[in-house]
């Protein structure tokens, strides 16, 4: 007993110190392996290099945001809506937001004389995500109808048709114009919530502002792309179900309320119009897997179509000018690593718009000058 009790102490001290032999051969193996696992780190940095320039060559360079981006508020009408007055950036793009919360600059509420004035409502897309305001396709159009003619952005990312009606009624109540303009997307067509003046979502939180300068990355990006669409094969997105069906002209129970509040909504602001003494013209702007070609069919186009139709109300179908600049531009048409339309899309509608707009000017009366009444609803 004696024995073995002594013996613990010397076998408790080689296992916490051991013996010189012991550490040697661990030192030499990891003085061989350091040259190894060095090259091997090199190997690795310069292949993420490689990745992140060839990355950079074929798809473009990645997003950079600067901050702030753009700032929204909650509110119990339209749900949410861009902050007035502020100074901010749409991905690197400046963004300045007048005192009515329209993406342009200070309006007055008469229209000089001898001009036109058209509203321009919708989405990111009308808004120009990404885009400094020239670039978007309103003050585009602004510039091709030259001398007398201005085109006021209105549009508000993150908006579906029914906040576009009531947005068009709250402008309607302070300032005038000659024509509006709705930019129509895929993703509009959704039924009016049971709930809105929700918390919005931040754009400068922390947790952003991390994975903006992580997705500064070309590679980091092409792998959280590749994790997303991995993600939607292995459980698909219902959102993303469902403006499937509606871009393709599927008619889905789930999404006829959506089709059914487009109308409703469309006859709600075509009143307001009529109500301003001024006319309305919808735009119908494609997704990218339809330009591209991936998505053969109009289905989204024909639906609105057929209920702007209804309603007499003119289109204007941006599908067919960008199909056909596709072939010349390809995925230029569309920012990199983001979707949205690019300045040279944004140019082509523009185009496509001129003429139609001109059309609905001279149709229309005359420019108004003085103060909305204040029974304009």
């Amino acid at each position: 007993m004696a024995m073995h009790g002594v013996s613990r102490p010397g076998l408790g001290a080689i296992d916490a110190a051991p013996s010189r032999r012991t550490r040697a051969p661990v030192a030499r193996r990891v003085r061989r392996l350091a040259p190894n696992l060095l090259l091997l780190a090199a190997s690795l940095g310069v292949a993420v290099l490689a990745a992140e320039a060839v990355l950079r060559v074929v798809v473009g360079s990645p997003v950079h945001w600067r901050y702030p981006q753009e700032r929204y508020a909650s509110d119990p009408v339209l749900d949410h809506r861009l902050v007035p007055g502020q100074r901010a950036f749409t991905h690197d793009a400046p963004v300045a937001v007048n005192a009515l919360g329209m993406r342009d600059h200070d309006v007055a509420a008469a229209i000089s004389p001898g001009t036109r004035r058209v509203l321009a409502i919708g989405d990111s897309q009308t808004f120009g995500n990404g885009l400094p305001l020239d670039a978007t396709w309103p003050k585009q159009l602004e510039q091709r109808l030259g001398a007398g003619g201005e085109v006021l952005n209105a549009g508000v990312p993150g908006t579906d048709t029914w906040q576009h009606e009531r947005w068009l009624a709250e402008l309607a109540r302070s300032v005038r114009f000659d024509l509006v303009v709705l930019g129509l997307y895929a993703n509009d067509v959704v039924p009016l919530p049971q709930r809105i003046g929700a918390e919005v979502a931040l754009t400068n939180d922390g947790a952003h502002r991390v994975s903006y300068v992580l997705r500064r990355s070309a590679l980091v990006t092409a792998l959280w792309q590749a994790r997303e669409s991995i993600r939607s094969l292995i459980a698909p997105d219902p959102g993303a179900l469902r403006e499937q069906a509606i871009v393709t002209g599927i008619a889905t129970p789930e999404m006829e309320p959506g089709w059914r509040q487009v109308e409703t909504s469309l006859r709600g602001m075509q009143q307001i119009a009529r109500e301003a003494h001024a006319r309305l013209l919808v735009l119908v702007i494609p997704r990218r897997d339809q330009v591209s070609g991936q998505i053969a069919g109009a289905g989204f186009q024909q639906r609105a179509a057929d209920i702007a139709a209804r309603l007499g109300i003119d289109v204007v179908d941006a599908l067919p000018p960008l199909r056909a600049a596709y072939r010349d531009f390809g995925d230029r048409l569309f920012l990199p690593w983001d979707g949205h339309d690019s300045a040279i899309a944004n140019r082509v509608i523009a185009e496509a718009l001129a003429a139609p707009v001109r059309s609905e000017l001279d149709a229309g009366s005359p420019a108004h000058n003085t103060m909305p009444s204040e029974e304009t609803p």
